[in-house]
């Protein structure tokens, strides 16, 4: 049977990694000035390169697609997102 590692030391990387990103990206976003809904797509655009950087993991040997590990950089760029919506300085 294979194993399923839903939470392990792995997925903390993966939310620490973009969740961090996100903190750092937000920053920039801010100086825009954006409305809100722009603010989410350049939040959906990170998450779809997030995808894109699971899915490339196929053409690597060794190397797998994990849905998990994409929930985990989602996780992390919705608290990058919430944290950068709390930030009213």
């Amino acid at each position: 049977m294979p194993e399923i590692n839903i939470f392990s030391g792995d997925k903390i990387a993966h939310i620490a990694v973009y969740t961090l990103l996100g903190i750092l990206f937000n920053p920039w976003l801010k100086s825009k000035r954006l409305p809100f809904y722009k603010q989410f797509l350049f939040y959906a655009t990170l998450l779809l390169l997030a995808a894109l950087d699971e899915y490339h993991q196929n053409f690597i040997l060794g190397r797998s697609v994990s849905v998990y590990d994409l929930m985990a950089n989602a996780l992390g760029l919705s608290i990058a997102f919430v944290a950068g919506r709390w930030d009213t300085k």
